[in-house]
């Protein structure tokens, strides 16, 4: 008997910002995470990489999937300029089915 432990990325160590409205995604199935943290550190799929450089990756992983969801879990604290830096590059990549997570804000 063969086994297989399957583990899931937790990511760069992050504090989501808060929203009054969230959605779940429906599927994890067609979901690429990029990590920003607040010291500006861009992780994708346990490796770090420079803001250009995520057009690439990205740009591999729509054409393996184009159904893929670009799922963006940023620190509350991080540079927005680092954050628009992203997104050009995922437009670029012609990933343009991007979702922000966030944490339910308690009144």
């Amino acid at each position: 008997m063969v086994t297989t432990v399957l583990r899931e990325y937790s990511g760069l160590p992050i504090s989501l910002p808060k929203a009054k409205r969230i959605e779940k995604l429906k599927s994890k199935r067609h979901t690429s995470h990029i990590w920003v943290s607040k010291e500006g550190l861009v992780s994708i799929e346990d490796k770090l990489y420079k803001a250009e450089g995520v057009r690439h990756v990205m740009y591999e992983k729509r054409v393996a999937d184009p159904q893929l969801v670009v799922s963006l879990k940023s620190d509350e604290r991080a540079k927005m300029g680092l954050i628009s830096d992203i997104h050009t590059e995922l437009r670029k990549a012609d990933a343009l089915k991007l979702n922000y997570s966030s944490k339910t804000a308690v009144d």
